[in-house]
This record gives structure tokens, sequence and C-alpha cells, in this order.
């Protein structure tokens, strides 16, 4: 049986994988046409993030089909036996034989695609409205030989685009068969009877080939029996291969219906008492590895408005727990289907975040009020989720209306309160404080310090004393003070380099962007070929890169120096104001950054290292000092000061603060690799690890109730999160 299965296995993920080549390669193509990209650069910037989640998310229909492929077999070859024989080892028996008249799966590179609708594509955009139109890198070029045409360089992309999709496959072929073996654990729990019985009734059907004409199908056999002998081929022609042949939705639609069906019949048989398989493994372990969620954000989506709709009304008190149960589950889906899409890049998403953003929100919306005890996380939860669908869509007027009323119920509950009382303070404030609490809580082991109320109230005159004591004597004045260099002007030519045309802002999204969560925990045990990874993509990153860029970024260099060079932006340390030291440290990223990307490696590394340096925890100062506050009177200033909005803009600058340390210790990995410093690169890589999963663990705990329990999943960290880049130059959201 475990040959069967596994040969069934290889082959639905070859087949499965196979299916998402084309939609990726199309994808690719029209994502770069409309950035402006030439044919050749389009092979050079690969979307790994992409390739990698469209590659995943095919991870439950792989094992799904896998499954409906064995049943179905083996219903076939058992239906196939003379009468009498009822045992399904002879059915497999003779599987097995005929799958060894087969030849194996061909690699991921023999995956092969159509290209016509890519052309069309093409064609349609070098018309004379296209985005094409008059283009000399999509034009023939005179005085250029051939070889590097428009369309051979095109081709040339194309593949390359698809090797970097078929590395992924390579990359993740380990999950879908262990995901496989899972399933096989749940068929061995199954007597031979069982398994023949629940086959026989969710198997998937043989499609219906017609048989070629006689005189055609004579000609094909002497033909490529000739050839055959000819060429000294022994593998069996496609046609007539000895095993039926199936519908790929049908046998998707047969594992899933099985599944459930093994599920629960395993599940009776636990509450009847039996608790231990025959080869020792618990049933308990097994039934939990044979789950298997789906991975399509679109399905997740879908069951889920299926499952609930806002516009009901709620229902009677007694249906209310059955009611709220059914509404969490839904919950679930959507917060699935958004960690899936985190991971997606393109226009191509943006409209299923947008539904999944409001669903939740009205689902936040109705949890408020069947608990009525939680009810300022629920709502508070509501806001966070209209206001990301707001980001991403402004035409909402609906959603606006309901943003408006959450916020304003917020307001009250937090003035209700803050009013004095016996009772300690309450911990469902607003929600930005309580991920605030929660990134502090996380960040315990990570490289910043805990920052409490006493620092946000450091006065000016502290501040000099503080420099004063630094320095050790007064500093001298720089030209910078002249009133030519003011500290606005400086900033304003700032923002003019790094918001200029010819700089490049794809590139430095993508060297800031973070690895998935499932690279993170791949790389957890094994830094080293993460490592390299990240340095090819730096390296692909910055070859694509043209003159105006590079010109572009050492302007940007000079005047993010300047920047950094004023009075109010030296000797910041740990004691600093928050707000203070996260433009220094932000401005500090950005320079890192810019160096990265010009390969200026030592400078880089400089510059990071003092972002490491400035938010490592002040240890000794804690021991000796004994003066900073205690949690609890540290907590009970922030929620006094939370209804005037003081403790949301600090929770903003904490997080935005704790983002700044995670890019800083990736780029600092990622430079001390690409210099050759492997023992520093992979100690800051460690680091980072710890880092992600501090954010995981805070980011689990603030999508939790307070009645809910947290579960130990993988949950992403959002792979790009610029706000922190918003608040330097000055960008508001509207």
């Amino acid at each position: 049986m475990q040959s069967v299965y596994s040969k069934c296995a290889k082959a639905a993920i070859f087949a499965e994988l196979q299916i998402g080549l084309e939609p990726f390669i199309y994808w690719h193509v029209t994502e770069s046409v409309q950035e402006g990209y030439s044919p050749a650069s389009i092979g050079e910037l690969q979307e790994e993030r992409e390739v990698e989640a469209l590659v995943l998310e095919r991870g439950s229909d792989v094992r799904d089909r896998a499954l409906g492929h064995f049943i179905s077999l083996l219903h076939h070859y058992h239906a196939a036996r003379p009468r009498g024989n009822d045992k399904a080892q002879d059915a497999l028996s003779h599987l097995a034989s005929d799958f060894e008249r087969l030849a194996p799966p061909p690699p991921f590179t023999e995956f092969h695609y159509y290209r016509n609708d890519i052309d069309d594509y093409i064609e349609e955009q070098r018309q004379n409205a296209g985005l094409l139109a008059g283009d000399p890198d999509w034009n023939p070029r005179a005085k250029v030989s051939g070889n590097y045409q428009w369309n051979v360089e095109l081709k040339r992309s194309l593949e390359l685009t698809k090797t970097a999709y078929t590395d992924a496959c390579s990359r993740f072929e380990h999950r879908f068969i262990l995901g496989t073996e899972a399933d096989l654990e749940l068929v061995q729990l199954l007597a031979q009877d069982q398994l023949v019985e629940l086959a026989s009734i969710h198997a998937a059907k043989p499609r219906h080939i017609p048989a070629p004409p006689p005189s055609a199908a004579s000609a094909a056999t002497s033909t490529s029996s000739f050839w055959n002998q000819r060429i000294g081929s022994t593998s069996i022609a496609p046609s007539s291969s000895p095993l039926p042949q199936f519908e790929e939705a049908h046998l998707i639609q047969a594992g899933r219906q099985f599944r459930a069906a093994c599920l629960d019949d395993l599940r009776t048989r636990q509450s009847l008492g039996m608790r231990v398989s025959e080869d020792g493994k618990e049933i308990t372990v097994v039934l939990s590895k044979a789950l298997n969620p789906d991975t399509k954000p679109e399905r997740l989506i879908q069951r889920a408005r299926q499952r609930y709709d806002p516009t009901q009304k709620i229902r009677d008190v007694e249906d209310e727990s059955h009611e709220e149960a059914a509404i969490r589950s839904v919950k679930d889906l959507i917060s699935s289907a958004l960690r899936i899409l985190s991971t997606r890049d393109g226009e191509r998403n943006i409209s299923l975040r947008i539904d999944a953003h409001n669903l939740r929100g009205h689902i936040n919306l109705r949890l408020a009020a069947l608990k009525s005890r939680s009810e300022s996380n629920y709502l508070s939860g509501a806001v966070a989720d209209w206001t990301a669908s707001i980001e991403l869509d402004e035409n909402q007027p609906e959603i606006r209306e309901q943003l408006s009323g959450a916020k304003a119920r917020v307001r009250s509950d937090a003035k209700q309160n803050a009013v004095p009382s016996s009772d300690p303070p309450a911990e469902d404030s607003e929600v930005l404080h309580t991920s605030a609490e929660a990134t502090g809580k996380a960040s315990g082991t990570a490289e910043t310090a805990p920052t409490n109320g006493k620092h946000t109230k450091t006065t000016k005159a502290a501040k000099d004393a503080q420099v004063e004591g630094v320095a050790g004597k007064e500093r001298e004045k720089t030209i910078l003070e002249s009133p030519f260099f003011r500290a606005d002007l400086v900033t304003g030519l700032m923002v003019d380099a790094l918001l200029a045309l010819p700089f490049p802002h794809r590139a430095l999204r993508e060297t800031l962007r973070l690895p998935p969560a499932a690279a993170v925990a791949a790389a957890s045990h094994d830094h080293v070929h993460m490592l390299e990874r990240l340095a090819k993509a730096h390296q692909a990153t910055t070859k694509a890169l043209t003159s105006e860029n590079r010109a572009q970024l050492k302007h940007a260099v000079k005047t993010v120096s300047a920047v950094l060079a004023l009075p109010d932006l030296q000797h910041v340390g740990r004691n600093a104001d928050p707000q203070i030291r996260l433009r220094s440290t932000s401005l500090r990223l950005v320079l890192g950054t810019l160096f990265l990307l010009l390969n200026d490696h030592v400078r880089a590394h400089g510059e990071l290292d003092l972002i490491s340096n400035a938010l490592k925890p002040n240890t000794r100062g804690e021991a000796k000092g004994g003066k900073k506050a205690k949690p609890e009177q540290a907590a009970r200033t922030d929620n006094s000061e939370g209804s005037s909005g003081g403790g949301a803009e600090e929770a903003k600058i904490e997080e935005m603060q704790m983002r700044v340390q995670g890019e800083a210790l990736l780029l600092l990995a990622k430079t001390c690799w690409l210099a050759n410093k492997v023992q520093e690169a992979l100690k800051f890589f460690r680091w980072f690890v710890k880092w992600y999963a501090d954010q995981q663990a805070a980011t689990a705990a603030a999508e939790a109730g307070p009645d809910e329990q947290v579960e130990h999943t993988e949950r992403s960290v959002a792979d790009l999160d610029m706000r922190w880049w918003d608040a330097l130059l000055v960008v508001e959201k509207k």
C-alpha cells in the first residue's frame, strides 16, 4: 500500500503543480509590463514571494488529489477482480504491477506551458493605445543582432520565470510529500473491508475516452512499435497506459469526501474506547495530521460568505451560543485567508483582501454584540479591519459609515474606562494599546529595551543634560545650524530625493521585504541555505538597477546623511525620546539600505550596526538603578494617558520601532553574508529568527480574544510594513 500511495502522490504533485505554471508566468509578465520593464529585465527580477505563495496554495489540492486517485484506482481494480475475492491486498498487488510498467514522473523542469495568452497581451499592448506603443525596447531595433531583439529576450525571460517556478516547486516538494504521508497513516488505520467499502462509495468514475478508428489505431501501433525498436525505448505510450484516467476535479472531490468519511468513522471508534492503533500510534495524532485545511484564499472567502451573511439579524437568546460558535469558525476562515494573502503581491489580490477585511469587520461587530464583556476588544478589531479596507479602496461609503460608528463606540468606551474607580483599569481600551502591550511582552527577549511612560515626559533640559553627559563637553556648532541650512530645508531635500521618479522604489521595497513565515520556519535550523537565497535575490535586484537609479541613490545618500547630521539627531541613545529615537533609527535604516543597493557593504554594515546598538536592551541600568517604573505603574500611566490619545500614539511608535529593529537585523545578516562574514551573518540571522518568533506570538495574542486560546500555527508577519517610512517622509494616508 505504501509504494502504491507514494506513486499516486508523486503523480498528483507533478500534475497539480504544473497547472499553476501558466497563470504565474502570465501574471509576472503583465505585472512587469505595467511597471515599465524591458523584455530582458522581466526575467532578471523574479517575485520570489509570489511564486512561493502560488506553489504553497496548491498544497490542499495536492493532498486531496493524491487521496482521491488512490481510492479511485483501488475501487477500479477491486471491482475488476473475480467474485468471491474481496481482499484489497490482491487489488493493490495488481495495481502495483501496473505502476511498475509506467515511467516515473518527469522532473519539474519538464513542465510545459502555452504562451498564446502572453503573446496576445504583448501584441495588444504594442498597439497605438497600449502601454508598449512606441517603446523601442519592445520593437525591432536596427543594427542589433537577432539574439538581442525583443522577441528573443522575451523568450529568455519566460524561461527564467519558468525556472523560478520550478525551483520553488523543488524547494517545497518535501512539504507535499509529508502531507501525503500523513494521509497514508489515516488510510492505514482502516481495516481492508472498511477501506474497500468507503472507496466504493466515494471513488471517482474513470474518464470516458472514445476509441480511435481501427485503421488509425493500427497505424499508430505499428509506427510506435517501429520507433520503439529503432531507438531502444521501452516506455509505454500515453495512449496505452494500463491505468484508467480520471477528471482532475472529480479526484479532488473524491479525496475530500473520503477524508471526511474516514475522520468521522475514526472519531466514532475513538469515542467507543479505541485509543491506540495496531502500530502503536495515537489516533489523536493521526487525526490531527490528516486534517487538510484549505490553502486557497479564494475558496476560503467564498465559504465564509456562504456561512455568514452580515445583513441578517441577531437570533433569539437561546441560539446565541450556537451563533457565536458558527461566527468564530467563519472568522477563522477569513483570518486564514488573510494570512495567505499577506504573502501574495500584485493588484489581483486587492479585491480579495478588501472583501476579507470587510467581512471580518462585520463579524467582530456581531461578536461585540454577543460578548458584552469583551465588546471593546471586538470593536477595536472591527475598526482595524475596516481601516485596512479603506486604505486599499477609499470609495466605500458604507464601510466608512460603519467605521465612524465603531470608532465613536470605542471612544465612548475609553471615556467610561477612564473614570476613576477602585477597580484596576480595564484591559480592553483600544486595539492599538493592546497590541502594543503584546508587542512589548513579546520583545522581552529581542533587541529592543522596553519603554515606559517616563521616557515620553523627558523635557528639553533633560535632553541637553543627557547630551552633555555623553559628550563630556559642550558640543561645537556645525554649519548645519546656519540659517541657510535649516532643518526643514534639509528634510525637504531628502524627501524630494527619496520620492523622485529615478529612485528605485521597487528595489527598495524588495530589499526591505521580510521572508514568509514558511521560509523562516524552514530556515530556523539551516541558516546557510536561506542566506544564500537572500544574497542571490539581492544580487538580482542590484543587477536590474539602471545608471539613473544609481545616480539617484548616490544623491539620496547625501541628503539622508545631511539630515542625520542635524543637532537634534546627534547622540541619540537608549534613554532618548521614543519619537526621536524612531526617527534616528529609521534614517539610518534608509541610509544602510541605500548603501546596500550600491553594494557598499562596509558603510551599510556601519549604519545598520548603529541601529542594533541603539536598540539593545539596557539590562545594566535595570539592575543598578531601580529607578524604572514598575509594570503595574507603567500600565496605569498608559491607561490614564490612553484616553487623550497618548497611549495610541506610543503604541504606534513602539510598533514602528520594532519593525525597524527587525529590518535592521535581517539587513545586517544579509550584509555580513555578502561581505563574507559568515559567523556574524549567522549571528544576526539567529537574532532575526528570534525577533520573528516574538512578532508571531504578539500577532497571535492580538488576534485572539480574552477567552480564546492562541493556536500554535505559523502566522506570517507582515512582509512589507512601511509605516515608519511614511512617518519619516511625513506622508499622511487619508
